[in-house]
């Protein structure tokens, strides 16, 4: 086995990592660069819509090793109309639209990127495709052995989660299904703390607001999906994930939401790329990791690699509740934080409509 010149995360969607290959990756990365990593996918949900731009990291370039943003661009999506649609800076590297622009199923996109270096990057055209209805998302309470960190086999209970879709008939559909939870946290504002240096210790400033909220903690898992083997199918199950039962997200109940995404053959293909990556358990039989076929391009120099992959689709969503009652054991809430449940990230006081 030769040994690898270079190691390179690909940091992009859900933090991913090339950490389980049988096999060192060979990263094909020239000296003192730093390639684009784009992250971008343009959907039917409401705006505003999202592209992040960083770079990866060059274990070569001494002065620029870690993963940057990439500030300063002019990004903008193009339709197949002609309409231009602008994205604005709101922190490094993140830009977004305007909350009107959503993707229209059946036009085709573009992606554009302006950075303030004068270089210019465009994608292929992506065309935002029906996806199957979603009929609901299936939660069932399941016992499971898994190793623990000393490589003993534990028995873990939680809730395994299927989507059940009723698949177009008569043509290829390919899905991406992105997961996301929303739970009830309690808090204890009132016993607030800060350090005070006079004194040398923590002393108790209590705050006045808030002790509940509801937290929305996307899950970093996805699933990619092909319906070769379930074509025009009802009820077609998709098995998505096995959810811990974890106590600190029991104050109430949790709700499980799946997001499903149409995606074109080309898009599929990079996804199950990505998906092999991050999941593939590092034994014997997994291929050798290999470059992602992505769609962005820089365009006075195709020979230049961009990392990503501008994807459009049309979604559908479906949530089910996980609660108390369909776990066969006592659930002791046990989340314990000092402060206004709004400093949380990702949290609201405003009870989602959909809670029951």
């Amino acid at each position: 086995m030769n040994k690898a010149k270079f190691h390179i995360a690909i940091l992009f969607i859900s933090a991913l990592a090339l950490n389980r290959c049988v096999e060192p990756y060979d990263y094909p990365a020239e000296e003192k660069s730093n390639n684009l990593v784009v992250e971008a996918l343009i959907s039917g949900n409401p705006g505003p819509q999202a592209v992040k731009l960083t770079t990866t990291r060059n274990i070569y370039n001494k002065g620029n090793q870690y993963i940057l943003y990439v500030s300063g661009a002019e990004v903008s999506v193009l339709d197949s109309d002609g309409q231009s649609f602008a994205f604005s800076e709101r922190g490094a590297g993140q830009y977004y639209s305007d909350s009107s622009f959503t993707a229209v199923g059946g036009k085709a996109y573009r992606l554009r990127i302006v950075t303030k270096e004068g270089k210019v990057y465009e994608s292929n055209e992506e065309t935002a495709l029906p996806t199957s209805e979603m009929d609901k998302v299936e939660i069932a309470y399941t016992v499971k052995s898994e190793k623990n960190e000393l490589g003993n086999f534990v028995d873990v209970d939680g809730f395994s989660v299927k989507a059940i879709v009723n698949d177009l008939p008569s043509q290829k559909n390919y899905y991406l299904l992105r997961m996301t939870t929303i739970f009830k946290v309690l808090t204890e504002p009132s016993a607030y703390q800060v350090f005070d240096r006079e004194l040398g210790n923590y002393v108790t400033q209590p705050k006045s607001c808030c002790n509940i909220c509801w937290v929305t903690k996307p899950l970093d898992e996805f699933v990619v999906f092909s319906d070769q083997l379930v074509d025009g199918r009802e009820e077609a199950e998709i098995p998505l994930t096995f959810y811990p039962v974890d106590q600190k997200y029991f104050y109430d109940k949790v709700y499980f939401e799946v997001t499903q995404y149409s995606l074109t053959a080309e898009a599929y293909v990079f996804w199950k790329g990505l998906y092999d990556l991050k999941f593939r358990q590092g034994t014997l039989f997994d291929p050798a990791p290999s470059g992602l076929p992505g769609n962005i391009f820089n365009v006075d120099d195709r020979s230049e690699q961009v990392v990503g992959y501008f994807t459009v689709s049309d979604v559908t969503t479906k949530g089910e509740f996980m609660t108390k009652d369909f776990i066969p054991r006592n659930v002791v809430y046990t989340y314990r934080y000092t402060d206004d449940c709004r400093t949380l990230p990702n949290s609201t006081t405003t009870q989602p409509a959909f809670w029951q």
